[in-house]
């Protein structure tokens, strides 16, 4: 479990090439499925900043498991949520188009001023992998957005203006 800091989680697809899956903040669990099943962890993890983490053994969780079913029910269903994010992140970059994808990622929001400044400094070709796309089809977006009064871009830090046009773009309500 994450107790400060932020990580980024990766996956290595073909030929090598990583795609990022998602950022993690305090408080997030990691690594649940190796530490059940016992195999190779299936992402890697890379520090923002500093980070301090919370770490179990599976030679210490398997016995406690066996004598708290109850915290393995609840561990179970933090992996079926985990899961769904998973499933719905797969679906939202099967059938929605990329202002759609954008609009709708849900992480590092925080509210200031009547806007929503993404609380996290991240590269465009990062940002792309977070919702299935590339660096420059972020870049063509963002500049639309920002030409449109609707987003900005100041230093890897987006900040979303007018949430009502945002939504009426992506043709949701976020």
């Amino acid at each position: 479990m994450i107790l400060s800091g932020r990580l980024k989680v990766t996956s290595a697809g073909e030929e090598g090439k990583e795609t990022v899956l998602r950022i993690m903040d305090p408080g997030k669990v990691l690594g649940e499925m190796a530490l059940l099943d016992g195999e190779p962890r299936s992402a890697t993890l890379t520090a923002f900043k500093r980070v301090e983490l919370l770490v179990l053994q599976r030679r210490d969780l398997l016995p406690f498991l066996e004598k708290h079913p109850k915290i393995g029910i609840k561990l179970l269903q933090a992996i079926s949520v985990r899961l769904r994010s998973i499933s719905s992140q797969l679906e939202d970059r099967a059938f929605l188009n990329l202002p759609n994808r954008l609009a709708l990622h849900e992480n590092y929001e925080k509210r200031q001023d009547g806007a929503v400044k993404i609380d996290l400094k991240v590269s465009q070709g990062d940002l792309g992998e977070l919702v299935g796309t590339s660096r420059e089809s972020i870049n063509k977006q963002l500049r639309a957005w920002t030409e449109e009064g609707v987003a900005s871009d100041d230093k890897g830090y987006i900040t979303l203006h007018d949430l009502d046009k945002l939504e009426e773009l992506a043709g949701y309500i976020i």
